[in-house]
């Protein structure tokens, strides 16, 4: 779409880009096990060994040239491989707010109680992190299903879901990485001290003219 890629990060290299081949891993695997059963049940019923490729396709009960479906229907996927998406959504979004949702409470509790610098850089890290998260697992959901009709249909021109697919998947990526320099950002404030100035203190961005710090701790 306008020379971007539909597919999205799935044919990205590396385990950071894993997300992305969710389905289509699951359906390589899905046609691999296939294959394997039917050998094996060959095997079971003492038929001879295939020597050549046209003889293991027969053997696997594929042709010798298939094409396979790479992109599985959203009605054919197992409730296992949802289950699992789940699971990993769950535990991805309790190791984010296990971390940063800690250093929210310790800083928003912190003398003056409150939202301040402190508290508040780490708020923002952890919400834009998850937004961040949010939009490019939502953007490989429509990946897949834009990459469905072009398998369907080569010729298939892409459309709304092809732009909200890509759209979806760059302000992600984007979010990402101003949420990493924000982080960077906020270290070096909290190395030279601006968090220890009199408005980070007071926590001013709640109580504006009625914050408040302790003197003497």
């Amino acid at each position: 779409w306008w020379a971007f890629d539909i597919r999205g990060d799935e044919k990205e290299e590396g385990p950071i880009f894993n997300y992305g081949r969710l389905f289509t891993w699951f359906a390589v695997t899905a046609h691999v096990e296939k294959g394997f059963d039917a050998a094996i049940t060959s095997f079971q019923r003492r038929e001879s060994v295939p020597k050549t490729t046209a003889e293991a396709a027969t053997c696997c009960h594929w042709r010798e040239s298939e094409d396979l479906s790479a992109f599985t229907a959203w009605s054919a996927l197992p409730g296992v491989v949802i289950k699992n998406m789940w699971m990993a959504a769950i535990a991805a979004v309790f190791l984010q707010w296990g971390t940063t949702g800690a250093a929210v409470f310790v800083a928003y509790w912190t003398p003056s109680i409150g939202i301040g610098c402190r508290s508040g850089s780490y708020l923002i890290y952890g919400i834009a992190a998850t937004l961040s998260w949010i939009l490019l697992v939502f953007s490989h959901l429509l990946s897949h299903s834009a990459m469905r009709r072009v398998e369907r249909n080569p010729n298939h021109i892409p459309g709304f879901l092809s732009f909200f697919a890509v759209a979806t998947r760059l302000f992600g990526k984007t979010l990402a990485i101003c949420n990493a320099m924000w982080l960077i950002a906020s270290s070096v404030m909290e190395d030279i001290g601006y968090f220890q100035t009199c408005w980070c203190q007071t926590d001013a961005y709640q109580y504006h003219q009625s914050g408040w710090t302790p003197v003497f701790k």
